[in-house]
């Protein structure tokens, strides 16, 4: 695989790489968590695999727009459930674009790295329950974004 150093440095500007190491446990994707001399900075770097998704260029572009619409839903209206709400915002490039294809020909994103916690499986009905709260929410914050 490419120089992950060199694919990370793509979607930095100031700030220097401290770290990269694997990140969770995917079986799509190839994904690692970037850490910089600013630790609030760090970002999620990943290979999209596309062999599964053959146009990465249009993942992104629908990444873009629906971040961007749920952005704008909850700075006009924001939760009053208590519970915390983000959404991974697209890093861009040194260029300013949103993927980095390396001399492979592979093609590479930069996300914001959320703390938190994943789950690879629902362990007891409460965290059931969240997940459920979580793909409601979503798809209530997507609910008036035109489908074209």
């Amino acid at each position: 695989m490419a120089n992950l150093l060199a694919i990370a440095n793509q979607f930095t500007l100031s700030k220097e790489v401290m770290e990269i190491k694997p990140w969770g446990d995917g079986n799509v994707n190839d994904t690692f968590l970037v850490s910089l001399n600013n630790p609030e900075s760090s970002f999620i770097l990943q290979r999209i695999n596309t062999q599964v998704f053959q146009q990465p260029e249009l993942v992104m572009q629908n990444l873009r727009v629906c971040t961007e619409h749920i952005s704008q839903r909850l700075a006009a209206t924001p939760l009053n459930s208590g519970r915390r709400w983000e959404m991974p915002e697209v890093q861009l490039t040194q260029d300013g674009q949103d993927g980095y294809v390396d001399l492979e020909g592979n093609f590479w994103r930069g996300l914001s790295f959320i703390k938190g916690r994943c789950f690879n499986t629902i362990e007891n009905t409460d965290l059931a329950q969240e997940v459920g709260y979580a793909l409601g929410m979503f798809h209530n914050l997507l609910s008036d974004l035109p489908t074209e």
